[in-house]
């Protein structure tokens, strides 16, 4: 269901993600190396399927017990009202992510990026950013600053 219409989409060959074994990632880590991890999995038959890559960097931030995710796309952040206009969130909780996304300000491809960012929240990575990839200077602004550069995504507070 997008913008209240129900339609049915077949993906094709898409999988999801069953476990993670961090042990080569870490190893290569452990050894100065930066892993380069492509979206594909294969099924026990040996079929290459394509799985979402912000699904993907989740499991292995949380697999690997990971401080922070950072996620880059091609916008600043979460759009406070879904317009270029509105501005961005600097900072989003997992309950107003759910707002958002039942309001329908939130929307498309930035769903799963929310709902990956949020699932590494809450499974025990410290903080997960939303950057604009194509400018140089973001990263080091959401990570280095206070203002921060993109939308910083936390787990909610279980005090409340």
């Amino acid at each position: 269901v997008e913008d209240g219409l129900e339609r049915e989409v077949d993906y094709g060959f898409v999988g999801d993600i069953v476990a993670v074994d961090p042990t080569l990632l870490l190893n290569l880590v452990e050894n100065n190396f930066i892993p380069v991890v492509s979206s594909l999995g294969a099924d026990p038959e040996g079929t290459i399927l394509n799985i979402n890559a912000d699904t993907i960097a989740s499991e292995i931030a949380i697999a690997m017990q990971a401080a922070k995710l950072v996620v880059m796309t091609s916008v600043e952040g979460v759009r406070r009202d879904g317009t270029v206009e509105g501005g961005i969130f600097s900072v989003l909780h997992g309950r107003e992510i759910d707002r958002l996304v039942s309001e329908g300000i939130v929307t498309k491809g930035m769903r799963p990026k929310l709902a990956a960012c949020r699932r590494a929240g809450e499974s025990g990575v410290g903080e997960a950013h939303i950057i604009n990839g194509l400018a140089p200077h973001s990263l080091l602004e959401e990570i280095f600053t206070d203002e921060g550069a993109g939308t910083m995504i936390l787990a909610d507070d279980p005090r409340g």
